[in-house]
């Protein structure tokens, strides 16, 4: 998960370029606020550009860059004005040092900047994003539209990635920074689009997260009628961005995150509802009935996947099945310390790991394990409560407490198929500090969400929750 993928080389080095972007952000702070270089340095950091192009001592990558300015001004901002410690801030931080003294445990000083850099950055000052900054600068609102339109242009984008196998981002680094080609998937015929995201599983998860954030937006009613810079189209831009988005997710042709986005979106749904303690109850009901059955349907199709004309599809899907019963042993082996991150054996037929719960415990314990279950579980229990419990609660936060349940369960959902990798992995702790941060009694400096700036948008019509 933190090994440095490609290092790049060439007679014209370019490598130094991947740190522009934290010249960028400090000038963007030091010139207006950083509230700002979030918005405009580190989201198009993370979800436009290729995250696994590393440069420096330790190798990090351009969003990496992009966070260090970032994270020291929010640092000295949060420390200034008396952070307030939660139980999920010391999860996270047992998680983070749990993984680094596994790390240490495994290797020893080798490569020690990078275990220490890498958790910094991806984790821990993620986090802090989420918990200071979104919330309590009344960037909600913001936030969310500039992450969607972001992965409304990935998938855009992607549309030439489909057809063509070849994505122009990632061709444009190539370029600039010769290395290891990074290997396509080609299912069905087409090419299986990963955006910047590395891996098709891993852009659909992020795909479904915008959808799930595109709804939240349209149950505002914040969206504009038409682009600004196309106001003759005669599709609104809600519904064209929703059409893309969907779009890019199916060309990924990934399974998983589908069943995980439409798990989250049915959850996220509920806040809508007026009666939403109802629409949840048969949300739930109606998820553990699909569930079952798309567990006994899983059986029926994998039940011939042995054979040798099973199609690629059923044979990636056999391989995840398999992959606990085959690494059980090696686990328990090491079931306290773990193997360490880039040093736990693997199987030469199964080199790849694409269950982010069985990689924790090979790589960190079972410590390592239980602790992120514990961060996800405290961290969701806490929204749901709050969601349910909380009757005076405005309309607008307790659907957003919905919203991120549901993104954080479509996570859960997807990880148990892919690894939580690349941009996925800071978007986790991003959000874990963002759902900190609305089950904060109050936000300390300013409004989360403008009420003016809803009447001023005049919703066009009223979202209406799927299972209400």
């Amino acid at each position: 998960m933190f090994e440095a993928g490609a290092q790049c080389g060439s007679q014209m080095d370019f490598t130094p370029l991947i740190a522009l972007p934290s010249l960028v952000a400090l000038v963007v702070i030091w010139l207006s606020s950083v509230e700002k270089a979030v918005l405009w340095i580190y989201l198009p950091a993370l979800l436009l550009l290729p995250n696994y192009f590393y440069f420096g001592t330790p190798a990090i990558n351009v969003a990496q860059y992009a966070i260090i300015p970032i994270g020291v001004a929010i640092c000295w901002r949060a420390f200034n004005g008396k952070w307030k410690w939660s139980t999920l801030d010391a999860l996270v931080g047992a998680f983070v040092a749990w993984n680094f003294i596994s790390d240490y445990h495994a290797i020893g000083y080798t490569d020690i900047l990078e275990r220490l850099a890498w958790p910094v950055t991806l984790a821990v000052l993620p986090y802090m994003i989420g918990k200071t900054i979104i919330e309590q600068r009344g960037l909600r609102v913001a936030f969310i539209r500039r992450f969607v339109f972001f992965l409304f242009l990935d998938c855009l984008i992607s549309a030439y990635e489909f057809r063509m196998g070849l994505n122009p981002v990632r061709a444009l680094f190539v370029l600039l920074f010769p290395s290891t080609r990074w290997p396509g998937q080609v299912r069905e015929g087409f090419f299986r689009v990963a955006g910047p995201f590395g891996h098709p599983i891993l852009m659909a998860t992020v795909v479904g997260i915008a959808i799930i954030l595109h709804r939240y937006i349209t149950y505002l009613g914040l969206w504009e009628r038409r682009f600004r810079l196309l106001p003759n189209l005669p599709i609104s831009k809600e519904r064209l961005i929703l059409i893309a988005l969907l779009a890019g997710i199916l060309m990924t042709q990934s399974r998983g995150p589908w069943i995980a986005t439409i798990v989250g979106a049915v959850l996220a749904a509920c806040g809508a509802s007026v009666r939403y303690k109802r629409a949840f109850r048969r949300a739930l009901a109606g998820l553990l009935v699909a569930g079952c059955l798309i567990l006994f349907v899983g059986k029926v199709y994998l039940a011939d996947s042995g054979d040798g004309q099973a199609s690629e599809e059923k044979i990636s899907a056999a391989y995840r099945t398999q992959l606990i019963s085959r690494y059980q042993d090696i686990a328990l082996r090491q079931s306290f310390w773990g193997w360490g991150t880039s040093t736990w054996p693997k199987l030469r037929d199964m080199p790849s790991i694409d269950n982010t719960y069985l990689l924790f415990t090979l790589m960190h314990g079972l410590p390592g394990l239980i602790l992120y279950v514990l961060m996800m579980g405290v961290s969701f229990s806490r929204l749901l409560r709050r969601a349910l419990s909380s009757s005076d609660l405005p309309s607008h936060d307790r659907a957003l407490l919905f919203v991120l349940f549901g993104i954080g369960l479509a996570i859960a959902v997807s990880t148990a198929a892919v690894f939580l990798g690349e941009q996925l992995y800071p978007l986790l702790f991003l959000f874990l500090g963002w759902g900190e941060a609305c089950l904060a009694p109050s936000p300390r400096n300013g409004p989360a969400l403008n009420e003016a700036v809803i009447l001023e948008w005049r919703p066009k019509f009223q979202f209406r929750s799927i299972v209400s």
